[in-house]
């Protein structure tokens, strides 16, 4: 089942624009949007190129204005803000869940331009991280059954929901066991797995708790 998803923000330059990327990363069936109450109608550019480094392209996303989505339904709108300083945006359209996940506005970093690029990557990753983990719990694991294998499990996208599956069907039953039959087939493995074992999201176990429920009905 297609969810649509809105990522709201003041310009839609920045945050809403690298959440949007990241989103849309993890899953191509989700139908996500971003757009600010005041939009920009540019890309920062140190939004782009940090991105880029990250794997993901969102040079072609364009900076709309939440007009544009009002009349449409929406299942989740996100607002993105979290800066003091900053007046979050409220949407009045139709929405079914508004959640707010606040991340510091990277392009307000003044000093060195390292600083500056170390601010930018420092909440791009929290963007990536806050994101993985509302779209595990909110999206993937009430609709394992609909999502397709290439959909990553472990946010640094290197063991995916089939090979999760192929590997409850040939009887791996926790963490260590997927994560050496991945390595075994040279279907890759978790990158930032800790010293003992557990994957890098806590919600991996109950992923395959889950697959393990659904493979024995």
């Amino acid at each position: 089942m297609e969810k649509k998803i809105l990522i709201l923000c003041t310009g839609n330059s920045c945050r809403s624009q690298m959440a949007h990327g990241f989103l849309q990363s993890f899953d191509d069936g989700l139908d996500v949007h971003s757009a600010g109450t005041r939009a920009s109608g540019k890309l920062n550019p140190k939004a782009v190129e940090v991105m880029k480094e990250a794997g993901i392209d969102i040079s072609h996303h364009t900076s709309d204005s939440v007009e544009k989505y009002l009349n449409e339904e929406w299942d989740y709108v996100i607002t993105v803000c979290g800066g003091a300083n900053e007046s979050c945006p409220t949407f009045s359209g139709k929405v079914k869940h508004s959640l707010h996940i606040g991340f510091d506005d990277p392009s307000d970093a003044t000093g060195t331009p390292e600083f500056i690029d170390s601010e930018f990557r420092r909440v791009r990753d929290e963007i990536k991280a806050a994101f993985y983990e509302f779209y595990q719990e909110n999206i993937l694991l009430k609709y394992l059954n609909d999502r397709p294998d290439n959909v990553p499990i472990c946010h640094c996208s290197e063991i995916t929901l089939g090979e999760i599956r192929a590997a409850v069907r040939a009887g791996c039953k926790d963490i260590k066991c997927v994560r050496d039959y991945a390595r075994k087939h040279k279907t890759g493995y978790c990158k930032e797995l800790s010293p003992d074992r557990k994957c890098c999201h806590n919600r991996f176990n109950e992923v395959i708790n889950q697959l393990i429920a659904r493979n024995n009905e």
